[in-house]
C-alpha cells in the first residue's frame, strides 16, 4: 500500500495541463484567471501548464461543448474536469477540477 508521503511524490511529478475559456474583459473571467493561477502555484508547484483562450479572439479554436465563460477544464491527467463560473468557491474549484486530494496531501505534509 501507497503512504501518503510516496502518493504525494508521484502526484507532484505530473504535469498537470488546463485550459481557462475567458472573455478578455469579464470580470468573471479575470477573477478566475488569478484563482486558478493561485491554486496551481499552491498546490502543482509549477508543475502545470495553464492555457488562456479568449472566445472573443476569431482565431480561438472554441471545442462546441463550452457553454458558458469562465470556464476551466483539466485536460490532463484523464480524466477530462470542468469547472463553470469565477472559481472563487475554492473547495468547488477544487473538487471541480480533481484537486481536493491534492489539499489534503498538502495539508498533511505541513503537518509532519
Amino acid at each position: 500500500m501507497m503512504d501518503k508521503k510516496n502518493k504525494s511524490s508521484i502526484i507532484s511529478r505530473i504535469k498537470w495541463e488546463f485550459v481557462l475559456y475567458i472573455m478578455e474583459d469579464s470580470v468573471a473571467s479575470m477573477k478566475a484567471e488569478s484563482t486558478l493561477r493561485q491554486i496551481c502555484d499552491r498546490y502543482l508547484s509549477g508543475q502545470y501548464k495553464l492555457t488562456i483562450v479568449d472566445i472573443d479572439d476569431e482565431s480561438a479554436q472554441i471545442p462546441p461543448d463550452i457553454y458558458a465563460v469562465p470556464t476551466a477544464v483539466r485536460i490532463f491527467p484523464r480524466p477530462e474536469m470542468r469547472v463553470i463560473g469565477d472559481l472563487s468557491a475554492i473547495s468547488k474549484t477544487l473538487k471541480g477540477l480533481g484537486l481536493e486530494e491534492l489539499q489534503l496531501l498538502n495539508k498533511i505534509n505541513s503537518d509532519i
